[in-house]
């Protein structure tokens, strides 16, 4: 092969290092000078991979790359012509959009270079590149989870505080926003569970069992038990993804057999007592699973009750049992059920990423309440906020992307592919009932989206000048 064929693993390598620093601190407050060097650092490196790369993004079957690229196109024309807040809409281009584009096209090159190794040399053996990213990656996508887990030791033997130390209130001064819990689950859980699977199937090393282990008892650690439903609900959909998976593969083909079926037996009960314990711990401290529905339904009727327009003024509703409703499950369906009717009335958005709910609802209800500043409110969904800002057409070039590269991922085996499969499913459900409409969540999105549909493009058609 020509050398002007190559990869540029030099380039490749500082994009994977920029790519898992972002994912490791994405979410953590005054990370911000920090963030912009991971950024520009990897910008740099993506470009000399984009060029390298080109041929490939030339070919029919890259066009979901294109068709993201048309994301920011129509933010361009959606602040031309549909604005209603064109000063702050400007602003948000300059900063929050315009991360997110350097962050897409970090995403893209990694993608890219992964999508190289894996698929056009397949009968070779796995590369350093290839174990080298898979180690990098996996330390940035579950390197929050053990900075939660070391800060709160430090803070343990410094105050000696352990039986009356509030781990879910510490977990809060650090991150400030429960959404951050609920990000770090979805990202980096799937990993974990597919590397202990391909650890159990002697596809990884024994040792990759023990990190994934070690990590996935450290998630829920991170306060998913105490207070937050939506991130629990994720630990429990993946947890009995997995468990299904590796009772199928135990009953049918036999794969889990690095540890003998005693060892995969073991790992099976170790992973359903652990599961069973934190649900019922957390059903213990959250009660307001058992009138959930009761709860939704008081949210839905937002023409006769009138609480999620302003707490201090509204009484609080009760329930079919005399008692009052959960604040936080009624207020997100009302809030979810009230952003829809704006969305049918403003197909093309408000224009802003995170606040357009509560602008659009200051003009259509009077009595709305009025939020400090800037902060004009949001739904708590994060693809009805985005919808609302971006418009329907915005929203749909990603869910497009998204589902296109997730058809994709199944024609093909290999890590990354099952991890494709694994989180896709897991960030369209997390996007829409968390608040995750934030300038930082939406730069991993469109990292994330970028990063899955270069990953799962096809094998590149061979032409003349292709080999060497």
């Amino acid at each position: 092969m020509h050398k002007q064929y190559e990869a540029p693993i030099f380039s490749g390598y500082l994009a994977l290092v920029c790519s898992a620093g972002l994912l490791a601190i994405w979410t953590l407050p005054g990370t911000i000078a920090l963030r912009h060097l991971f950024l520009v650092l990897g910008l740099t490196s993506s470009l000399f991979i984009l060029k390298w790369s080109y041929p490939r993004l030339r070919q029919k079957s890259a066009w979901p790359v294109w068709l993201l690229s048309l994301f920011y196109l129509w933010l361009l024309i959606h602040l031309a012509f549909f604005s209603q807040d064109f000063s702050t809409q400007l602003y948000e281009l300059r900063s929050v959009w315009a991360r997110s584009l350097m962050g897409g096209l970090i995403g893209l090159s990694v993608g890219l270079l992964l999508n190289h190794f894996v698929l056009h040399s397949p009968h070779e053996p796995q590369t350093n590149f290839l174990r080298y990213s898979t180690l990098i990656l996996f330390m940035g996508l579950c390197a929050p989870t053990w900075f939660i887990f070391s800060s709160y030791l430090v803070f343990m033997l410094h105050s000696g505080q352990a039986m009356q130390f509030d781990i879910y209130k510490f977990l809060y001064d650090l991150y400030h926003t429960k959404p951050a819990y609920v990000i770090l689950i979805t990202l980096s859980l799937p990993l974990c569970f597919i590397q202990l699977l391909r650890g159990l199937n002697q596809q990884e090393s024994k040792w990759w069992i023990v990190i994934s282990l070690a990590t996935i008892f450290l998630i829920p650690f991170g306060g998913f038990f105490i207070g937050s439903k939506n991130a629990m609900i994720l630990f429990t959909l993946t947890t009995i993804f997995l468990l299904i998976s590796m009772f199928h593969a135990f009953i049918t083909t036999r794969k889990i057999s690095s540890l003998g079926s005693i060892g995969a037996l073991v790992v099976f009960i170790f992973i359903s007592i652990f599961a069973i314990y934190g649900i019922h711990k957390h059903l213990e401290r959250t009660g307001s699973w058992f009138a959930l529905s009761d709860n939704i339904r008081i949210g839905l009727d937002i023409d006769h009750q009138n609480f999620w327009k302003n707490r201090e003024i509204f009484p609080r509703p009760t329930n079919s049992s005399g008692q009052l409703i959960d604040i936080s499950t009624y207020e997100r369906t009302a809030w979810f059920t009230a952003g829809l009717r704006l969305l049918k009335e403003n197909p093309l958005g408000y224009g802003l990423s995170h606040h357009s709910f509560g602008a659009l609802a200051l003009a259509k209800w009077p009595d709305f309440y009025k939020p400090y500043g800037n902060l004009k409110g949001a739904t708590h969904s994060g693809w009805l906020d985005l919808a609302l800002g971006v418009g329907i057409p915005g929203v749909a070039i990603i869910y497009l992307c998204l589902i296109a590269s997730w058809f994709r991922s199944f024609k093909y085996t290999g890590l990354w592919f099952s991890y494709t499969a694994w989180t896709i499913p897991l960030i369209l459900f997390t996007y829409l009932i968390a608040e995750l409409g934030e300038g930082h969540f939406l730069e991993i999105l469109l990292f994330m989206t970028a990063l899955f549909c270069s990953l799962t493009l096809p094998p590149k058609i061979k032409t003349k000048n292709s080999d060497g």
